[in-house]
């Protein structure tokens, strides 16, 4: 699968962001009173605080990445907080979006599905030496002079969407400005490389209203259905982050798949068909028609990990696979006294000496009393 390009993409895509949940490329530097913030930076687009913006933190990133053949589905989840009442997003798209909003419990449906199988099991082994232990394994329209054009505006939701396109991230920059998209001109600029190859950037404007406090709570996701004539997952503007970024990625189609960025290598955690067990008329119903064969990968993308965008490939197997998680313990001391081992030893050690200064001394007071009361 190749890197698709707006103007002659089939396929379509979904992309969710939620209040804990955004986007991919985070806003370099934060106004917060005059003071930066540092930067942060995510795979899909820039997110910023609006006029009373407080620093974003992001932990976190969750996608579902959904393909037919024909169409493809994103669905993008980020773990965000913010004290600020509202926020700014820019995402970068194949072409063109329809834009939806999807069910609020999508993922953590998801997470119930994939979450590993605990398994406890017990050690057997014997006493730890003291001290060290021992460790289990572990609506729009051109604007004119702008050179942007505006393909829609609109509300949706607690969200104002806006789908622009242009051939000068300089341009997105200044319409942004004008329209209180708060967003520093070093993270749109890193929007040229996909404005080049005839990409739409959606620019989404999050306002929960005053009664919020921050976007540390739930928002229904949004999502995008757009062309694409591959299955692919914007990734490039990571580049611009500061630290590393831990992405969870499901991905929806017909076989088991594997996803390819660069030199990073995904861990393997779920795979399995889960089309004959959704809910009907769920976001994830609709997502699993034609597509039904759920696969999740984890990884750290590094920012110099991110010099392509994240592409998947059928896998070699579509054998199912859970991720098990063993919770050693360990068998009772009693009977890790009769295992060989060097704190065994020592415990022996203690234990033979305690026990037998008692045993002896009563020995030489019985011997003594007896002593004491001589002959007959």
């Amino acid at each position: 699968m190749r890197q698709g390009r707006g103007a002659r993409s089939r396929a379509r895509a979904a992309v969710t962001l939620g209040r804990a949940a955004l986007v991919a490329v985070l806003v370099a530097l934060l106004q917060v009173g005059g003071l930066a913030a540092p930067t942060w930076a995510c795979a899909c687009g820039g997110l910023e605080p609006l006029a009373d913006g407080g620093p974003v933190v992001i932990d976190g990133e969750t996608a579902l990445v959904r393909h037919d053949g024909q169409t493809e589905d994103i669905l993008l989840s980020f773990d965000m907080a913010t004290d600020s009442e509202s926020a700014a997003l820019i995402l970068p798209l194949p072409a063109r979006a329809q834009l939806s909003l999807a069910d609020t419990d999508t993922f953590e449906d998801l997470y119930e599905r994939t979450r590993p199988e605990v398994v406890e099991r017990t050690r057997w082994r014997g006493l730890g030496m003291p001290g060290f232990g021992m460790s289990g394994d572990g609506s729009g329209g051109a604007q004119v002079g702008s050179g942007v054009d505006v393909l829609e505006q609109r509300e949706l939701g607690p969200f104002t969407v806006t789908q622009l396109t242009s051939d000068d991230a300089g341009a997105v920059t200044d319409w942004l400005g004008e329209h209180d998209y708060r967003v520093r001109e070093p993270v749109v600029e890193a929007t040229q490389p996909y404005l080049d190859e005839g990409w739409v950037i959606a620019a989404i404007q999050l306002s929960p209203g005053a009664e919020a406090d921050g976007f540390d709570g739930g928002l229904q996701p949004v999502r995008a259905s757009f062309p694409s004539d591959e299955m692919v997952y914007p990734m490039r503007m990571q580049a611009e982050a500061e630290r590393s970024l831990p992405v969870r990625i499901y991905t929806l189609t017909e076989h088991r798949t594997v996803p390819a960025l660069g030199d990073v290598e995904p861990e393997l955690k779920f795979a399995g068909d889960i089309s004959g067990d959704v809910t009907d008329g769920t976001t994830l119903a609709e997502l699993t028609d034609g597509a039904g064969y759920l696969t999740r990968h984890d990884l750290t993308v590094r920012p110099e990990d991110a010099t392509t965008d994240m592409t998947f490939a059928a896998d070699s197997t579509d054998a199912p696979y859970r991720e098990q998680v063993v919770h050693w313990q360990d068998a009772p001391w009693v009977l890790r006294l009769f295992i060989p081992s060097a704190g065994t030893f020592l415990a022996w050690a203690v234990i033979v000496p305690v026990l037998a200064v008692p045993t002896l001394l009563v020995v030489m007071l019985r011997r003594a009393w007896r002593a004491g009361q001589g002959p007959g």
